[in-house]
């Protein structure tokens, strides 16, 4: 996705921007090279999945989030329950590479999800970079940014940019009864 207005909502079991139901074999996708680079979004994630990122139980990889430097980037991501607002539904995810220059990411986890990481789930590698605004909120058992579940976290990795805006990240886990 290189811009424009964007808005998508997931089935059930289906990611809003990214893949659809895997369970039990199911062929609805594991999600490889999902890149975003520009756009006003608002994806919101059907049960078991990301608003960005995963459907229910799809492997994810490769998640990216690029803000190239002449477009502008304005995401909102809510996940469905045990899914994360950007990252995976009800499943695992290797890696999330997120960078910005002037943009915001409003990124909420559904019940069991991160904001940005897994959904009821183990997460590999986030990486984090640049200048913008980050607000992510994780629900019942979900990081705001991270791993849900109860599961075990990678690494996470957060560095801003000098001589640039700065990098504002509000990361909060709510439980919700």
């Amino acid at each position: 996705i290189k811009g424009g207005n964007i808005t998508a909502t997931g089935g059930k079991y289906g990611a809003g921007i990214g893949g659809g139901n895997a369970i039990n074999g199911g062929n609805g996708g594991d999600v490889n090279g999902l890149v975003i680079n520009g756009g006003t979004i608002t994806a919101t994630g059907g049960e078991g999945a990301a608003g960005i990122g995963g459907g229910e139980e799809s492997e994810v990889s490769g998640l990216e989030i690029e803000e190239l430097f002449y477009n502008t980037l304005n995401i909102t991501a809510i996940g469905g329950e045990k899914g994360a607002g950007i990252g995976s539904g009800n499943a695992d995810i290797s890696s999330i590479d997120i960078s910005l220059f002037y943009g915001t990411i409003n990124a909420q986890g559904g019940k069991n999800g991160a904001g940005i990481g897994s959904g009821n789930g183990i997460f590999g590698r986030i990486n984090i970079i640049g200048a913008g605004k980050i607000k992510a909120t994780g629900l019942k058992s979900g990081c705001g940014i991270g791993s849900s579940g109860g599961e075990d976290g990678g690494t996470i990795t957060i560095t801003g940019i000098r001589d640039t805006q700065d990098l504002h990240i509000d990361a909060n886990a709510w439980w919700e009864v």
